[in-house]
């Protein structure tokens, strides 16, 4: 694999989780607008914890 797919590869994964970032940040807004107390309870965690594990997963690509 040359420097530059690989290159490549990095820049289409951290675009794809920062997507993915994104899409659970306006879940996580309408959720909070729309759902009631005990939903919110079950769903918001279970979020915030795919939010973190792929924050964790972009802090440790390379630059």
């Amino acid at each position: 694999m040359t420097a530059m797919s690989l290159n490549l590869n990095l820049i289409r994964q951290r675009h794809d989780l920062m997507v993915e970032v994104g899409t659970l940040e306006l879940a996580l807004d309408a959720i909070q607008q729309r759902k009631a107390a005990d939903e919110r309870a079950k769903l918001i965690p279970q979020i915030q914890a795919r939010m973190q594990r792929l924050n964790d997963t972009l802090a440790h690509l390379p630059a």
